[in-house]
């Protein structure tokens, strides 16, 4: 059951899914607000299933983007893998009520500190606090739509045969270090996403 995990505040590594529907402000212009407020949540119940159906754990729905949580409340050692696998189903061109919205996604790991949920029943939030969770919400705001964007920690951890187009000269508000992210292609069709070892070939752009 969706938003079902402990209590008590945890550390942990985890990498962070942001799911975000591209150009929304012109969707909301362009639509009726019950169509639109229709078309949004139909699409953000699609991205929450293909989210979870791959390990992920929803913790907020925020507007029209969807937060989740790879490694909570169990880390494995693939939680990264498992993040861009389901990055990689996601259909990032959603229809519905003959409405088309593109999407986006952003990834980034790192130490978090989960809190005590806030609110009840289905309405509970999780928050997370560290660096990942605020710098993948910064770099949706630089993946192009129907992409898949992360940062360097994230591409690090994964295995072949993934390749990249590397996003350099970012300029990212509170993340000055941070100057490029990945953009990430799928694997050939055929190819399996299976954890290989380490070689020199990850330094590559």
């Amino acid at each position: 059951m969706r938003n079902t995990a402990p209590s008590a505040t945890t550390h942990m590594p985890l990498t962070i899914l942001v799911w975000d529907i591209a150009g929304s402000c012109a969707l909301l212009s362009s639509l009726p607000l019950a169509t639109y407020c229709a078309v949004v949540r139909a699409c953000q119940e699609q991205a929450a299933e293909t989210i979870e159906a791959h390990g992920g754990f929803v913790a907020r729905y925020m507007g029209d983007a969807v937060l989740a949580y790879f490694g909570y409340p169990a880390p494995t050692a693939n939680d990264p893998e498992r993040a861009v696998r389901a990055a990689l189903a996601l259909n990032l061109r959603c229809t519905h009520q003959g409405v088309t919205v593109r999407s986006r996604v952003a990834l980034a790991s790192g130490p978090v500190i989960v809190a005590s949920p806030i609110g009840t029943l289905a309405a509970r939030e999780f928050p997370a606090f560290g660096e990942a969770p605020s710098l993948a919400a910064r770099l949706i705001g630089v993946t192009p739509p129907e992409a898949v964007v992360m940062d360097d920690a994230t591409r690090a951890a994964l295995p072949s045969p993934l390749s990249f187009q590397k996003l350099g000269g970012l300029s990212l508000k509170g993340f000055a270090h941070v100057r490029r992210a990945w953009r990430v292609a799928p694997p050939a069709h055929g190819a399996p996403l299976c954890r290989q070892a380490r070689t020199p070939a990850y330094e590559a752009a």
